[in-house]
């Protein structure tokens, strides 16, 4: 479940609302509710979030840390990254999966954290990056056509459902997100011949993106409709930060060309408060080069460079280089 944006703040309303979710929602069949946040302070909001995070596991939360079009000033960048840090440092990184930044308005979408609803209705997201490699790899048609047909098939399921029932069906998000073996990275590479982060992984990518972004014109689309990259959720990406074979700054040049923000990725809990600063404002400025809302989700995770670290249902992730 996806609530609206909290955009103004009494004391104690993050602490209300996340314990209401839990108490009201437990049990109901709901796995996960995502809780957006306006323009707060992040100063303001750092202890009752934290203690939020901490204290209930339905919940996940954004907050919007920059809007498109005007600078992520240092003084701001470095209070997100306080929260950041203060978030890890009392949750350990599964807290940290269940935050994220959003540069611009959280959109309306079907994938978690950086959501907000914009009206009552049901949203989707769907893993398809096989069914995608195989219209890929097979011989003729239209590649575009096909990748439409198939998602054309499940819209018209959701439409379906939606007639049944009292929720108005809003879209989907055609975005293409991975999951651990359905690896997008892998996908990157059958296109690209060789391997991820090699001269011409930009190129893959955008072509990639292109075909995504022309399937969601001719369907109900909401939300980012963009390539995404979480490195913990996509195995082939897990692999390449354990092995040192992509970096940080690798992933945040990538936003560039169409991917929907910098994801799930692991750092040292010992990163400076100057160094996070500094790559809040690198996305936040590519968001604005952009023009399109993109998401930050880091985790801080205690140990150095290279070390693996135990992620629950992400199984081990590395932790990358600040760099």
């Amino acid at each position: 479940m996806v609530l609206p944006r909290l955009d103004e703040q009494a004391d104690g309303s993050i602490a209300k609302m996340s314990e209401l979710v839990q108490d009201r929602l437990s049990g109901s069949g709901l796995n996960y509710v995502a809780l957006p946040l306006g323009y707060f302070d992040p100063d303001r909001v750092c202890a009752e979030l934290v203690d939020s995070l901490c204290e209930t596991k339905m919940p996940f939360f954004s907050l919007k840390l920059s809007a498109l079009g005007e600078p992520l000033d240092e003084d701001r960048a470095r209070s997100a990254a306080r929260l950041l840090k203060r978030i890890a440092e009392s949750g350990g990184p599964l807290d940290c999966a269940r935050f994220a930044f959003s540069c611009g308005d959280q959109p309306g979408t079907a994938y978690f954290p950086d959501t907000a609803s914009v009206r009552n209705g049901l949203t989707l997201s769907l893993r398809y990056v096989r069914e995608t490699q195989d219209i890929l790899k097979s011989e003729g048609g239209n590649k575009e056509e096909q990748v439409i047909s198939l998602l054309r098939g499940v819209e018209e399921e959701a439409i379906s459902a939606s007639k049944r029932s009292s929720l108005e069906y809003l879209g989907m998000d055609c975005s293409l997100s991975p999951w651990m073996e359905e690896s997008a990275a892998g996908l990157i590479e059958s296109i690209l011949g060789a391997e991820f982060g090699e001269l011409g992984t930009y190129q893959a990518i955008f072509a990639l993106n292109r075909l995504i972004s022309r399937t969601s014109t001719k369907l109900r689309s909401l939300g980012f409709n963009e390539v995404m990259l979480p490195v913990a959720e996509d195995s082939k990406l897990k692999e390449l930060a354990l092995n040192g074979r992509i970096t940080l700054s690798t992933l945040i040049s990538l936003i560039s060309v169409c991917v929907a923000g910098l994801d799930m990725v692991v750092l040292p809990l010992s990163t400076s408060i100057s160094t996070l600063g500094k790559i809040l404002q690198d996305v936040s400025s590519i968001a604005n080069s952009k023009n399109r809302p993109v998401g930050i989700r880091l985790v801080l995770a205690d140990g150095k460079p290279g070390d693996e670290i135990e992620m629950g249902q992400f199984g081990k992730v590395a932790i990358m280089e600040a760099r």
